[in-house]
């Protein structure tokens, strides 16, 4: 289960549908065995060499450990990026590498040991980071840890969105008018407060947005590692969610 999730509602969604479809393949028998596994071999790998620089793509929404079969739809887990990272810059022929980002973010969950490790790589391999396409949220806080490297993006790059997201859904009045009812039983006042079956009461939203609060300090306090230049006004400005197009993330100070 998802629970703080650093990128947009739509790259969430992604997710949700992939693992849907994933399921529903698995189950209906609609694929030849071993059509996974060849599917999966068959992947472009997640590095290459372009001269001595190692170039490590990280695409779409991303998610704690390995993405698994879920990397045919577009996914890419925190453990893929992990061996892709090491096995590059452990390369005799790689003397800098270059992360190109291309994701709308993803889960908040194994996103500080990923960042630990990159930062550890970054230190021993110089490197660089740059986005095409999408680099925010989740995306963002993994090039912030990227130590010393020069953080690029397109013109028409999309940077930004540092923020954390967590979406409650309530099916309490549709199971009632399905006759459905629900009992929670529970030991521990706070047990399983934010759940689909019950209404969320004022106390228990305050209190997860507060967990909300403490994720987007340790956010906004990657950032300010990765851009030291970055004035305490800018970092706090340039941190509450909105993304910016090409030449405003150079004004924002994010690349």
């Amino acid at each position: 289960m998802i629970t703080y999730w650093a990128g947009c509602n739509d790259s969430l969604q992604a997710i949700v549908q992939a693992q849907a479809k994933l399921e529903k393949m698995q189950m209906d028998g609609s694929v030849k065995a071993g059509y996974w596994e060849d599917a999966l071999a068959k992947l472009p790998p997640m590095w290459r060499h372009e001269g001595s620089t190692a170039v490590l793509e990280i695409s779409g929404p991303v998610v704690q450990g390995s993405a698994g079969f879920l990397r045919l739809f577009g996914i890419t887990g925190y453990a893929d990026i992990a061996k892709a990272a090491i096995e590059a810059a452990s390369h005799p022929d790689t003397a800098t590498m270059l992360y190109h980002i291309n994701s709308p973010g993803g889960d908040v969950s194994g996103i500080v040991d990923i960042s630990a490790l990159l930062g550890q790589i970054s230190s021993i391999k110089p490197s660089s980071v740059h986005t095409s396409e999408l680099m925010c949220s989740a995306g963002y806080w993994l090039a912030s840890s990227i130590k010393n490297a020069v953080i690029t993006a397109g013109a028409t790059a999309i940077v930004g969105s540092i923020g954390v997201l967590q979406v409650h859904r309530e099916a309490s009045k549709k199971m009632e008018e399905d006759g459905i009812k629900v009992t929670v039983l529970r030991a521990g006042k706070y047990k399983a407060e934010v759940n689909s079956v019950e209404t969320l009461t004022p106390e228990a939203k305050t209190r997860a947005e507060a967990q909300l609060a403490d994720v987007h300090t340790l956010f906004r306090a990657q950032v300010g590692r990765g851009r030291p230049g970055m004035s305490a006004e800018d970092l706090a400005e340039s941190t509450e969610g909105q993304t910016f197009l090409g030449k405003r993330a150079v004004t924002a100070g994010l690349v």
